[in-house]
Order: structure tokens, then C-alpha cells, then sequence
């Protein structure tokens, strides 16, 4: 469907990982073949409307070599260790809410169950530490430059 091996190799992980996820929705109603080529074909035809919708070019050389600049990288390794810093003040069980749900990925609906409170208490913790760590980050960061 593709007529590019890369492309097509690039499909095939983003399959993957789409089937993988959406694993606990199979219902047995048919094969898991047909379902699995079902996502697939779908998945495809999908992304090559979407790609004739939008004009791309492949990078130039020169372009590639303006992304990789060694400031950038400094700037951004002050502003990871400012992050580690202000998430290393704050209470151990603040950054573990933080860390649950913007590491891991944990929804607001199971760290409440994790932790047998609401989902509004769990947004609202999550905002107060959020809101530290973001006025430690910079002053962090202000005490840095």
C-alpha cells in the first residue's frame, strides 16, 4: 500500500504498538487475523489520506545540522537538572503523584484508586505540585543564568 519499504516499516511498528494496546478490546466475534488485518488495512488508508493532505520534504543536510547545536543541548541538560532539583525539594509523596502521572503515564481515575481518594483530589494535588515545582524550577533556573 505504501510502495516505501521505510514507510511500510514504520506502519508495521505503529501497528504493533496500536494492536498491542487495544488487545484487551478483541472480542473474539472473528479471527484474530481479520481483526489484526482489519487495524491494519484501516491504520494505512488512514495515513495515506492524511499524507496527501500534507505536503512534506525530507530534511537537508543543513537543516539537520542546525537541530544538533551544542547550546541547545546545554540548555536543555540546565533545565533537566533544574526540573530534578525542584522535584527533589518538594515531598517524596507529591513528586511520586507527579512522577505516576506524567512519567508513567497513570491515569487521574487509578492513582485516586491507588491512593483511596477522589479524582478531584487527585487534580488538585497534582496542580499544588505542579505549581511548586514550577516556582522552584525557576528559581532554579534564575539562579543559574
Amino acid at each position: 500500500m505504501t510502495k516505501d519499504p521505510e514507510v511500510a516499516k514504520d506502519f508495521t511498528q505503529d501497528i504493533f504498538i496500536k494492536v498491542f494496546c487495544k488487545l484487551d478490546t478483541f472480542q473474539n466475534r472473528s479471527a484474530f487475523l481479520t481483526w489484526l488485518y482489519s487495524i491494519s488495512h484501516n491504520y494505512c488508508l488512514d495515513q495515506l489520506r492524511i499524507s496527501k493532505r500534507m505536503n512534506t520534504e525530507p530534511l537537508v543536510e543543513n537543516y539537520t545540522q542546525e537541530i544538533i547545536e551544542p547550546d541547545q543541548s546545554d540548555n536543555f541538560l540546565a533545565q533537566w537538572h533544574a526540573l530534578e532539583k525542584a522535584m527533589n525539594k518538594i515531598p517524596v509523596e507529591e513528586a511520586k503523584l507527579l512522577r505516576l502521572k506524567h512519567e508513567q503515564g497513570m491515569s487521574v481515575k487509578s492513582i485516586g484508586e491507588q491512593y483511596q481518594i477522589s479524582e478531584s483530589a487527585v487534580k488538585m494535588r497534582l496542580k499544588r505540585s505542579r505549581d511548586k515545582v514550577y516556582q522552584l524550577y525557576n528559581k532554579q533556573l534564575h539562579c543559574n543564568n
